[in-house]
């Protein structure tokens, strides 16, 4: 159910890190010489940011460069927002703005698919559209026009197929996002739209973090820091709120294990798993190692792997 999921963060699937050196954190110890041999000049230590650029669960990220994008200035970018849960939404919102064409960067239009919204939400939209005339266009995808969805009835009446369905215009590149994403990298969109220029893929997915599916794929790479919840409890549970402990560089707790799953437990219903992954993300922001999450180029289809397949689980069936 959407109203249940964590809030997530967006990075961009096309991004390439370069890979760290081979590991050399500390140098082996010397070999004594014989007395008769000359003494050997004195090891210097490598500077810490060298240090730790050969750490590869503690990188040393570059910073980020400025883009031009001279290469899509001549492509229409649309970016179709799941929308609105306005406490969510607002602050997507500060990087949707940050990434119009007006303002420096790729997206010429949002359309504002409404999914689910309060009158008070609504209203707080379309307060913020007024700021971009033109460039905001609403779309009503809510259950009050359409109903809910059921098993064996017509696609073309199920809201979510129609949505896709109205993404018809020519020449265009389309770019989904949910309304609980928090965080979106510089050029994420442009990179994404990118690789889809490519045409090595019919589809390409941004680098999500505490994604279903993703989740996996950076906790096995050692991006999730080994962070524990507060040790108070409150009525048999943890309190939701309070300073989440860190008492490792790497998630190796079995609570927190994520199985290679797009509703791996872990992911699809446990708030403390989604808190662990947003610790260990705004940990390593503070000490700019988060390119860790940055996988580069990942095929989940290549193989037909069976965990990766998708079983529609949802609560909203036959409701």
């Amino acid at each position: 159910d959407e109203d249940e999921e964590e809030e997530q963060t967006l990075t961009s699937s096309a991004q390439r890190s370069k890979p760290a050196p081979p590991s050399s954190v500390q140098a082996d110890p010397e070999i004594r010489r014989a007395a008769a041999s000359p003494a050997p000049p004195p090891r210097r230590d490598p500077p810490p940011a060298l240090a730790r650029a050969r750490d590869p669960l503690n990188p040393d990220c570059p910073p980020v460069q400025a883009d031009a994008y001279k290469d899509l200035a001549q492509d229409r970018i649309v970016v179709v927002a799941f929308v609105g849960r306005w406490d969510r939404l607002s602050i997507l919102l500060r990087y949707l703005a940050r990434d119009l064409r007006s303002n420096g960067g790729v997206v010429d239009r949002i359309i504002f698919a409404q999914w689910q919204h309060t009158k008070e939400d609504f209203k707080k939209m379309q307060q913020w559209a007024g700021n971009y005339p033109g460039v905001v266009e609403f779309r009503d995808y809510t259950t009050s026009k359409w109903g809910r969805p059921k098993v064996g009835a017509d696609p073309d009446k199920n809201r979510m197929v129609r949505l896709y369905k109205d993404l018809t215009e020519a020449h265009t590149y389309y770019v989904k996002i949910d309304d609980d994403v928090v965080y979106l990298a510089p050029h994420a969109i442009a990179n994404v739209v990118r690789e889809r220029k490519r045409g090595r893929c019919l589809f390409v997915s941004g680098n999500v973090v505490n994604h279903a599916i993703m989740s996996s794929v950076h906790q096995d790479s050692g991006a999730h820091r080994g962070f524990g919840p507060p040790r108070r409890l409150e009525g048999g549970q943890r309190r939701r709120l309070g300073n989440w402990v860190k008492h490792g560089e790497v998630n190796i707790h079995q609570e927190f294990a994520i199985k290679r799953h797009p509703a791996s437990e872990c992911v699809a219903n446990r708030w403390d798993c989604a808190a662990l992954v947003h610790e260990s993300f705004l940990d390593r922001m503070s000490d700019n190692t988060s390119c860790i999450f940055n996988f580069g180029w990942f095929d989940f289809n290549r193989m037909g792997y069976r965990e990766h397949s998708y079983t529609h689980g949802s609560p909203e069936v036959n409701k």
